[in-house]
């Protein structure tokens, strides 16, 4: 049997859990301290609340099932809607494990169709190879509406080589409409000197670069973060901080240069690669109609960046 799914965004989770429990009468099977849940009977709804930095208001609608045979069918019923559908897969989101799909109705609003698998400790902040784990309304709605730069967050397990190109990339190429950082789960604490070599060669500015972990995006005052972007696999599959928003996430993967073996000049070639990959996807990326895109469609077109494969031999000039 299905289930209606409305999901809430407040500013103040202690009075809307109040406001709420009045109002239906019961109080919420799943309270966390920057979420809450209501499964209800009469009407079956499955009604959500967070506060997670969203502007307050309605965040998303949805459909529950019970069921893969019943989440197959509303899947159809999304496709036959004639709006573009976003197969998000398994996911964890709002502290559950589920299976779900997005899809935008005429009046901007998000739909997700759901089959909720398990529970989970975490309100869905990790990454599973290049899948964005809630696609509820976030803070690139705001960034989208002010013309301010987006700020976009590349991640690595040892933050010494790819997520410090990447930054530098964006930062030169995306100059005024993006704004790159760049961290790591386990960061080595010193940046790969093959790294700096190479950027120098390229004609970046070195002396601000460090290594550092991840954390420092998720204390009070940090940049609030519209993408976050991992470029390792490690990296991708780890548990990340709850970061103060909700940023669009993809996964663009690339091999570590940093492992290379061989020679002096086998070794720069590696770092050489890792770059180019890493400036043809961010090359993609800077060109895309952001402001104009819908952001399923987005998401999309991310996930479709991270299969982007580079068999070009030649160096980065």
């Amino acid at each position: 049997m299905k289930r209606m799914h409305v999901h809430v965004s407040v500013e103040n989770i202690d009075n809307a859990i109040g406001f709420y429990s009045a109002l239906f009468a019961a109080k919420p099977s799943v309270v966390k301290n920057d979420y809450a849940k209501w499964m209800l009977d009469d009407p079956r709804v499955n009604f959500a609340i967070s506060s997670r930095g969203n502007n307050p208001g309605l965040d998303h609608l949805g459909i529950q099932v019970e069921s893969e045979s019943e989440l197959q069918e509303v899947y159809s019923r999304l496709r036959e809607a004639g709006q573009n559908v976003i197969e998000q897969g398994k996911t964890t989101c709002c502290y559950a494990k589920s299976e779900k799909s997005w899809v935008d109705d005429p009046a901007g609003i998000s739909w997700e169709a759901f089959l909720t698998t398990g529970e989970s400790t975490n309100y869905g902040s990790s990454f599973d190879t290049g899948r964005a784990h809630c696609l509820c309304k976030s803070v690139l709605r705001a960034s989208i509406m002010s013309d301010r730069p987006f700020n976009v967050l590349f991640l690595c397990t040892g933050n010494s080589a790819r997520s410090i190109m990447a930054e530098a990339i964006l930062n030169k190429i995306g100059h005024e409409k993006f704004h790159a950082f760049n961290a790591g789960s386990q960061p080595k604490g010193q940046v790969n000197s093959n790294t700096i070599q190479l950027l120098r060669s390229l004609n970046y500015e070195t002396s601000h670069f460090r290594s550092k972990s991840w954390a420092e995006f998720a204390k009070p005052g940090a940049p609030p973060l519209d993408f976050v972007f991992t470029v390792c696999d490690n990296a991708a599959g780890e548990t990340c901080p709850v970061w103060p928003v909700q940023p669009m996430t993809a996964h663009w993967g690339v091999p570590d240069p940093a492992e290379a073996k061989g020679s002096e000049a086998e070794i720069g070639l590696a770092f050489k690669d890792a770059y180019r990959m890493l400036s043809q996807r961010i090359g993609i990326f800077t060109a895309l109609p952001i402001r104009s895109l819908d952001k399923l469609s987005l998401q999309q077109k991310l996930r479709e960046i991270g299969r982007v494969t580079d068999a070009v031999t030649k160096e980065p000039t």
